[in-house]
């Protein structure tokens, strides 16, 4: 999840160098995270595999972050709500 909002944030954020570059590193290692606890949850599957399913979650999350965000922002002006509000505080409070 942490890693598919801050994915999706950078996005919302291209035109800024500096917060994007921030965002985007901040899912590289949420997605590293991600990783490395599949790994020790299932030893017995191959990296590539667990990569290959890693990837395939945090890509099926980012595409219900985008579709939220799309509707939200038609209601409201806004891409974010208040569910993904609280997975962005929940996230920045991990790596505290």
């Amino acid at each position: 999840r942490c890693s598919a909002i801050f994915y999706h944030m950078s996005e919302l954020n291209k035109d800024r160098a500096d917060l994007y570059k921030n965002l985007n590193n901040l899912q590289i290692q949420f997605s590293e995270m991600s990783l490395m606890l599949m790994n020790k949850i299932s030893p017995d599957i191959s990296e590539d595999k667990l990569y290959q399913k890693t990837a395939n979650t945090i890509n099926g999350m980012i595409d219900n972050y985008i579709e939220i965000s799309n509707s939200h922002y038609l209601n409201t002006g806004s891409y974010l709500n208040d569910n993904m509000m609280s997975d962005i505080e929940i996230c920045s409070s991990i790596l505290k």
